[in-house]
């Protein structure tokens, strides 16, 4: 197993995430995953309409839209009058939520396997499994850290409670992740050798949604619903990415990967 100082490991990721194509992968790791948070959001929407606790849904949509919620309560007031419509909208839900994520995984499997340059075929089980736990990332990252997280700041009095949410969502992240970049790689993967690009994406993505969280907080510009839809997107890019740089940091650390340093930005360095 190659060691690497600080600086030339950094170089390292950097060429190899590069010549992999990474930064154009993340785009569609987050493209999928916002197509399966929005239907994972729409179920809980549904549940929460269900049990008459939509207040919470509104304040969070709120934050992110701005005051005019005249659209949404009209959703609401529609879904909440129509249990046939609540059980159309759960279907559709589920059959995109279990479509996106099938393809997320498609999505990062083929980036694991284009990092680690292995292509052997999955089986069924192993595909639904897989599949089962992208599904879990993206609710525990998206769900967890960026609604509950936001939820839990929204009050003065709750600021308190930041410092242990955010070490909860550290860890629950680290045990979620820890199981993909152990299992995703077509070689074999100890959980050791798959600890540091966790650490790196658990860590990225509790950074990343305390940033979120702190902008929409304290910004006093509404967003609408298409600057919702973006910054979303742009989160999730960054989530993506931090994803897929974990896995390019574990197959440079294991070896599994040969590191060509002229595919550094600027000038070749050998």
């Amino acid at each position: 197993m190659p060691r690497y100082p600080p600086v030339r490991l950094l170089k390292a990721v950097i060429a190899v995430a590069n010549e992999r194509n990474v930064k154009t992968t993340a785009a569609s790791v987050a493209f999928y995953m916002f197509n399966t948070a929005i239907p994972f959001a729409l179920l809980g929407f549904v549940l929460l309409s269900y049990f008459g606790h939509i207040d919470l849904l509104r304040q969070a949509i709120e934050l992110v839209v701005g005051d005019n919620l005249r659209q949404f309560q009209a959703i609401v007031d529609r879904v909440s009058d129509d249990p046939a419509g609540r059980r159309r909208a759960v279907v559709i839900a589920a059959g995109i939520l279990v479509w996106s994520a099938f393809q997320l995984f498609q999505t990062v499997d083929s980036a694991f396997a284009e990092v680690y340059d292995e292509r052997a075929e999955a089986s069924l089980l192993t595909t639904v499994f897989n599949t089962t736990l992208v599904l879990a990332v993206v609710i525990s990252g998206v769900g967890g850290v960026g609604v509950v997280g936001a939820l839990l700041s929204f009050r003065a009095e709750s600021a308190a409670w930041v410092p242990y949410t955010t070490v909860f969502m550290f860890v629950l992240l680290l045990a979620v992740f820890l199981p993909m970049y152990s299992l995703f790689p077509r070689v074999a993967t100890p959980l050791g050798e798959a600890l540091p690009g966790t650490v790196l994406a658990a860590a990225g993505w509790t950074v990343s949604a305390g940033f979120f969280r702190v902008y929409l907080n304290f910004s006093a510009t509404p967003y609408g619903l298409a600057g919702a839809v973006l910054l979303l997107l742009t989160w999730l890019y960054v989530g993506g990415l931090l994803l897929l740089l974990g896995g390019v940091l574990n197959a440079v650390l294991g070896g599994h990967v040969e590191v060509d340093l002229d595919w550094l930005p600027g000038p070749s360095e050998k």
